[in-house]
């Protein structure tokens, strides 16, 4: 084959002979910043700005002005809290802060730069690679920062490091390991005496002692927060108080703080809030409003999956199961849960890899397969009881389903066991759905009939 081309470009790229690569970038960075503003009163959200932003701040960092690429990132862009907050561009953050630091070798980046800058740029690649479902590389993202913290006594900054590892270990079903940088968080950020430090590292650590079954210090931790705050807690931390409210049975609760989270969250676009908030909904507001709960699903996923949050996307899939549950559409309901474990197997989010077989778990008795049913809430179980999770929430569930799901089989003793167990431990936990369990259990030792279940 032979090749041709046009004079003009055969003529442009001889001249580039010789050429420093730097000149080059340079070139084009000149040519393209005065088009963009460095600090934008408000930060852009039509693509084709943003894409021009990703192509400037590439273009100036090969030039050798490294710094000045960052700041585009971070004052042209509004960095990880519009990009990923607002926008939910997490796949565009990633890429931009991937050139800063290439196979993420952290040492790598300049050392003239204060431990301060050097986090900020390790600590917003772990947020977007968080949300895009790899747990992994946040974990190794924010101990980096945490090292970065802890040597330059930055005591404030070491908390938000601690909370960060506490979240990862939180989605990733290490309740024990979450609970311990959760407790790091809250002693680090109590140690600065600053108010807000403090309200903010107060939401794991009740969390975890939430999934852990510690009610009592979870109630504690959430009640200290709420008395700081002043009011109710929203943002973040009033997603992860109302879902702990919806499992107890409190839906009117959940739906009341979760609605005027949803209110703040519109008013300053916090769209992955607004998201979180509208999977809550999509569960608090049944069985009274199915239509409205589907329509609180339907704009959480259109935000989810347009984000790629990993998170988000299995609120959704949980949410959705329940939801075509409770219409009876049991094929369906399987078909969500399915299809979030899939996905939350292959991102290791080892909570959601519990609760989704637990919901699939009660859509297969629902549909009349007792032994699919058991062999997913055993699963959950079995994956609730390792030591490193002990997850309550998961044991109660999953102990009530495999009773259940015996008792369809004939299996009358086993049945009785795990059933009994179960009550004992949704007693002490609180669980929203004691009575159903109550109710069975009743039933089976007073007539031993499996059909009247």
């Amino acid at each position: 084959m032979a090749y041709s081309a046009h004079p003009f470009l055969r003529e442009f790229f001889r001249n580039l002979l010789g050429t420093e690569p730097e000149s080059v970038h340079e070139l084009v960075r000149a040519k393209l910043a005065p088009t963009l503003e460095a600090r934008p009163e408000e930060y852009p959200s039509n693509p084709a700005i943003l894409d021009r932003y990703e192509t400037l701040i590439e273009q100036t960092q090969l030039a050798g002005h490294v710094q000045d690429a960052f700041d585009l990132y971070w004052y042209g862009l509004g960095s990880y809290q519009h990009l990923g907050k607002v926008l939910g561009e997490n796949a565009r953050g990633l890429r931009i802060l991937e050139r800063f630091i290439p196979q993420d070798d952290f040492s790598g980046i300049e050392p003239h730069l204060s431990p301060r800058v050097q986090a900020s740029r390790v600590s917003h690649l772990g947020l977007f690679a968080s949300n895009l479902g790899d747990l992994a590389r946040a974990r190794k993202a924010f101990g980096y920062c945490r090292r970065l913290s802890a040597a330059a006594f930055d005591k404030k900054n070491e908390s938000i490091d601690s909370w960060n590892l506490a979240e990862v270990e939180l989605y990733a079903g290490y309740l024990r390991q979450s609970l311990a940088h959760s407790e790091d968080a809250v002693s680090l950020a109590t140690e600065t005496g600053e108010e807000i430090p403090i309200k903010n590292s107060l939401v794991y650590r009740p969390t975890s002692h939430f999934a852990l079954g510690n009610i009592t210090a979870a109630t504690a931790d959430y009640y200290s927060a709420t008395e700081l705050e002043g009011r109710p807690l929203f943002s973040l931390r009033g997603i992860w108080e109302a879902k702990c409210k919806v499992l107890r049975g409190d839906r009117s609760g959940a739906r009341s703080q979760t609605q005027a989270n949803r209110e703040r969250a519109v008013r300053h676009k916090w769209n992955a809030t607004l998201c979180g908030c509208d999977t809550i909904l999509a569960q608090a507001f049944l069985p009274d409003s199915p239509a409205r709960a589907g329509q609180h699903l339907q704009d959480a996923r259109a935000f989810a999956n347009r984000s790629g949050d990993v998170e988000l996307q299995l609120g959704c899939f949980y949410a959705a199961c329940n939801q075509h549950l409770h219409l009876a559409d049991y094929p369906q309901a399987i078909a969500e849960a399915e299809a979030g474990i899939l996905l939350a197997d292959t991102c290791n989010f080892g909570r959601y890899s519990i609760d989704l077989r637990l919901v699939l778990a009660e859509a297969l008795l629902a549909a009349g397969d007792a032994r699919k049913a058991l062999q997913n809430a055993r699963e959950a179980l079995d994956r609730s009881e390792q030591p490193d999770c002990a997850y309550a929430w998961g044991q109660a569930d999953g102990l009530h389903f495999c009773g259940l799901a015996h008792l369809r089989l004939g299996e009358h003793e086993l049945a009785r066991q795990r059933l009994t167990a179960a009550l004992e431990l949704r007693e002490r936990l609180g669980h929203g759905r004691i009575a159903q369990i109550a109710d069975r259990l009743l039933v089976y030792v007073e007539s031993d009939e499996v059909h009247s279940l």
